[in-house]
């Protein structure tokens, strides 16, 4: 967060406000494809059911 606040006024004023968006955009796709592989659906589940998960996968 730190250096997302210093490089950001660099940025908008080397990259444009439209590259720094893009490139922001892009640095959002990876953690998109880790969320997606990792985080599990819950939807329709107890808490007891998720409770089970997590407790499942740590061991």
């Amino acid at each position: 967060t730190y250096l997302i606040g210093q490089l950001t006024p660099w940025m908008l004023q080397n990259l444009t406000p439209a590259g720094t968006f893009f490139l922001f955009a892009v640095m959002c796709v990876p953690y998109m494809l880790i969320v997606w592989k990792l985080v599990p659906e819950t939807t329709g589940k107890s808490l007891e059911e998720i409770e089970r998960y997590w407790s499942r996968s740590e061991q």
